[in-house]
């Protein structure tokens, strides 16, 4: 672990240093932004390789079950009141490792853990997109466009400005503009899915939004750089309160 954040820290003084250098013309700052991407994605593929290299999937005896359930995950509790829900700390992590170990022989291999982290992943996105898509709009959203408007006017019911939704409205802006495919400033149910979620555009099509965005996160002091100092700052917060632990 030590080892990755030390990487990972180093990796990040050389985007830095990239950025440091950019003289703020947008042609220079797309072609840093596919850089970037390139770089990243090359960091997640050599992970992916890692994985699988350390643990290659035939060897596992949970392998071809967990292909074929990945969308049917996790199974029934296996609690004998169906209406009872898991209290304890202990109950819960029973549950979910009930509710993942498809080769039924008491422990999470690697795989199975894998494929119980993609579904819940997925399950998030399936619920937040409902949840949000149906709270735009007053009545049925069903084949519905959701205008930029009436995106505001969700939103932002009162219409007060301030600063933080200045900001707001602006990332609000670029990740619509990204997400809108027909340039028609409305949002299909799929489109606005790319809107909540830019990382699951293909071809890396979300890496202009998501880069600004964590540029903007880090720039604590709205100069529009971040130091060295801005990127640890935050992170030494995440520590203090727990998070990452």
């Amino acid at each position: 672990m030590r080892y990755l954040v030390t990487n990972f820290i180093m990796v990040l003084k050389e985007i830095l240093y990239c950025i440091d250098k950019l003289s703020g013309d947008d042609e220079e700052y797309e072609d840093f932004s596919a850089q970037l991407t390139a770089r990243m994605r090359q960091k997640i593929e050599s992970q992916h390789g890692e994985f699988r290299r350390r643990f290659p999937r035939a060897e596992y005896r949970s392998s071809s079950a967990a292909r074929r359930i990945t969308y049917n995950l996790p199974r029934p509790l296996k609690l004998a009141d169906p209406t009872k829900q898991p209290q304890t700390t202990s109950e819960k992590v029973s549950e979910i490792l009930f509710s993942l170990d498809t080769d039924d022989d008491g422990a999470a291999d690697p795989w199975e853990l894998h494929e119980w982290i993609v579904w819940v992943q997925n399950l998030v996105y399936v619920h937040a997109l409902r949840d949000q898509w149906s709270s735009m709009f007053v009545g049925n959203s069903t084949g519905r466009r959701l205008s930029w408007p009436e995106y505001q006017s969700a939103v932002n019911p009162d219409g007060r400005r301030t600063e933080s939704r200045r900001r707001r409205a602006e990332r609000d802006r670029r990740r619509w503009r990204r997400a809108d495919a027909d340039g028609d400033d409305a949002l299909t149910k799929h489109e606005f899915k790319l809107f909540l979620f830019p990382q699951l555009s293909e071809n890396d099509a979300g890496a202009p939004v998501l880069v600004p965005e964590a540029h903007e996160d880090l720039d604590t002091d709205f100069d529009g750089r971040v130091s060295l100092k801005e990127f640890l700052d935050v992170h030494r917060d995440d520590e203090e309160n727990g998070v990452g632990r």
